[in-house]
């Protein structure tokens, strides 16, 4: 059960880390105007820049750990792609019972078994420029499996950073799924 002080600081930690990937690296989504790369490439063909998202996701999670740090100081750690639970495979189970490996984009998590809360804070499913029902489907399953217990999911489309979209996920009283657009 997530009480509204929780989502709160879990939002307002989101929020902060978005501001601080415009603020300082919005070079990355934005890319420059076609006379100006080929101002700068005159004697080979144009050159096309596509970003991997994961690029993004590694600088917003810089600003995710230092955010988090300000509110649980030197209880979580930040990692992106990270695929272990413990020693093994990070494993979701689908809807027929099957189980998946899974690699989340950025997790907000403690590495160590004690800890005080809990011990998985956030995960994270990002996009670049479209929404994805998988990315949504695979933030809840985190959310509700019972190795896991995420306190918080969030999906994200980067679009252009100002346009961006953010959907907060957080379990309710009886279970369901609560969700909040940023």
């Amino acid at each position: 059960m997530v009480l509204m002080k929780q989502i709160k600081e879990a939002k307002q930690i989101i929020l902060n880390s978005f501001d601080l990937l415009m603020l300082n690296d919005s070079d990355l989504i934005k890319l420059p105007k076609e006379a100006e790369i080929e101002e700068y490439d005159k004697h080979r063909k144009k050159l096309e820049r596509k970003l991997h998202e994961v690029c993004i996701n590694h600088r917003l999670a810089l600003y995710l750990e230092k955010e988090i740090t300000k509110v649980y100081k030197n209880v979580y750690k930040v990692d992106i792609e990270y695929n272990r639970y413990y020693r093994n495979q990070k494993y979701l189970r689908k809807a027929n019972g099957e189980e998946e490996i899974v690699r989340p984009d950025i997790l907000i998590h403690s590495r160590a078994t004690e800890v005080q809360g809990a011990q998985h804070y956030l995960v994270i499913e990002a996009k670049k420029d479209e929404d994805s029902e998988e990315d949504k489907d695979i933030v809840i399953r985190f959310l509700e499996d019972d190795r896991y217990k995420y306190q918080f999911g969030a999906t994200i489309i980067y679009k252009e950073l100002k346009n961006r979209v953010i959907r907060l996920y957080y379990l309710k009283k009886d279970n369901s799924v609560g969700k909040i657009d940023l």
